[in-house]
């Protein structure tokens, strides 16, 4: 049902597309050990053909370090990139405008074809301010006990979910779903000069509300520092200001002990605020005469089976992404949104995430690293109504200024 006094959205020409041919020699598709070994982990989960998956992922590293420049140097225009389909393996780039001949030029180094789309109604910035609008206007309403946004459709859409409280103790009847995706619409729709909305929204109500992923039960990695029980999980090795030291989800407490011992790490600060949330990462300093590595734990508890950082990029739409908690172990799953935004409903609003197709984490597994292969793309913060969340890892160097310690 349409809400006749719901803001419009911006009209928009159909996308134009341009396939980019890649005019590199080097056609191949080799992947690392690691990779290979993700790839299979996801196809199990997704139901996807391991051959498929390779098949999309070609060239993923070239790929992925090649949008985070072209998303740096064309801020206005940039809207989103991802992997191909099953169908259509060609990854591709969506802006609002041509972004130049020199993006063209890259894009044909790359070992794979590219599709271009131009045309697209609003850039990442504006995607990114209705995301945060959107979650904030939900969760300032009374009755809402979660609520989440994030960008799909190449840009075009904002898919929002929300789980509103029940009754208790004969407490009065939740607004209606109309009532609530009127509000906020209109409150979004205020905060563009044009009163209009950029892209559509669509709303689906949930039972499931999304939580944090903090410690509820044992494991190991970092302990809370008092009493020694269970937390959270440690994340990517970083440089933050000439300190070395590691990451973890801010969400999870200041005082925490390291493979349950003191001594080894201690709290420094917690990432700065997003526009409309939090960022949902925290500092850990090494402390004097503690080694510190750019190895993490991957796909088990041995030594042999930790893998060591070569890169740390931003991950993109459709890719398989990886990671690794104290409670749940390895598992894997695939991206299906970016400049996701939530109202958690037992913390607070956290940006700069991304989301995945299904739910592969658990209490516990917060602070813990994302991954493909031994490319460093998130630190855990939560998970629910059918999704996992993770905080992008740009955000370490935008937010915390902390650099992902490399090979």
């Amino acid at each position: 049902m349409v809400d006749p006094d719901s803001p419009s959205v911006r009209t928009m020409e159909e996308l134009t597309t341009t396939r980019v041919h890649s005019r590199t020699n080097d056609k191949t598709s080799v992947f690392s050990d690691a990779q290979l070994t993700d790839l299979a982990t996801a196809a199990k989960s997704t139901g996807t053909s391991l051959s498929t998956l390779k098949q999309i992922h070609r060239g993923v590293d070239a790929f992925m370090k090649l949008v985070a420049l072209v998303r740096a140097s064309n801020p206005g225009v940039f809207v989103q990139a991802g992997l191909g389909s099953a169908e259509d393996p060609t990854p591709w780039i969506v802006f609002t405008d041509h972004p130049g001949d020199a993006v063209q030029r890259q894009l044909e180094q790359l070992p794979t074809d590219v599709d271009v789309l131009v045309g697209a109604p609003a850039n990442e910035s504006e995607l990114d301010l209705q995301v945060e609008a959107l979650v904030a206007a939900l969760g300032a309403q009374d009755g809402i006990q979660s609520a989440s946004a994030g960008v799909v459709e190449k840009g075009l859409t904002i898919k929002v979910s929300y789980t509103r409280e029940q009754p208790q103790n004969g407490g009065g009847i939740p607004a209606e779903s109309m009532t609530i995706t009127h509000q906020a619409l209109n409150a979004v729709a205020g905060k563009f000069a044009d009163g209009e909305l950029p892209v559509t929204v669509q709303f689906q109500e949930s039972s499931d509300p999304i939580s944090t992923s903090e410690a509820i039960r044992g494991g190991r990695d970092l302990n809370r520092a008092d009493d020694n029980v269970a937390e959270c999980t440690a994340g990517f090795a970083v440089d933050r200001n000439g300190e070395r030291g590691i990451l973890t989800a801010q969400h999870c407490r200041t005082g925490l002990r390291y493979q349950s011992s003191l001594g080894v790490i201690q709290y420094v600060t917690a990432a700065r605020n997003s526009k409309s949330g939090r960022t949902d990462l925290q500092f850990h300093r090494k402390l004097p005469d503690i080694s510190i590595t750019k190895q993490f734990r991957a796909t088990g508890t041995a030594s042999s089976d930790d893998r060591t950082v070569d890169a740390a990029v931003n991950p993109v739409v459709g890719q398989t992404a990886c990671h690794w908690g104290r409670t749940t172990g390895y598992s894997c799953s695939t991206i299906e949104s970016t400049n996701f935004c939530v109202d958690y409903a037992n913390w607070e609003v956290a940006c700069n995430l991304d989301s995945t197709v299904t739910q592969i984490d658990q209490p516990g597994d917060s602070g813990g690293p994302w991954f493909l292969g031994t490319t460093a793309i998130g630190i855990h913060s939560g998970g629910g109504a059918g999704m996992s969340l993770f905080t992008r890892i740009g955000a370490a160097t935008d937010f915390l200024d902390a650099t992902v310690q490399q090979q």
